[in-house]
């Protein structure tokens, strides 16, 4: 048999396994296996500026009733913006000596 390898937190004082995320802020509960690394599911949301409203992906309205894809995952946006060629997170631009982030 294998031997799991175990450690204590030093803020804690939880059992943190191999794997496991070490920030707890110091609730034992935190520690648990660690797998997405940010792309953990969030508030699902329907982008409507990221396809065209034609798109056959485009399945869900926005809050006004506008066609837009609904996005479950940073992953899934990141995915689906490298497939259309877009660049995730913030640009840089420059315009007559003056820079400008977005």
């Amino acid at each position: 048999m294998s031997e799991v390898n175990t450690d204590v937190c030093d803020i804690c004082g939880g059992e943190i396994r191999l794997g496991d995320w070490p920030f707890c802020g110091g609730d034992p509960s935190k520690h648990v296996k660690a797998e997405s690394f940010g792309d953990d599911p969030m508030e699902p949301y329907v982008d409507i500026q990221l396809l065209d409203r034609k798109d056959p992906r485009c399945d869900s309205e926005g809050p006004f009733g506008t066609r837009g894809v609904r996005i479950t995952s940073r992953g899934q946006r990141r995915q689906l913006m490298r497939e259309l060629g877009l660049q995730y997170g913030s640009q840089r631009f420059e315009e007559r000596g003056r820079k400008f982030v977005f």
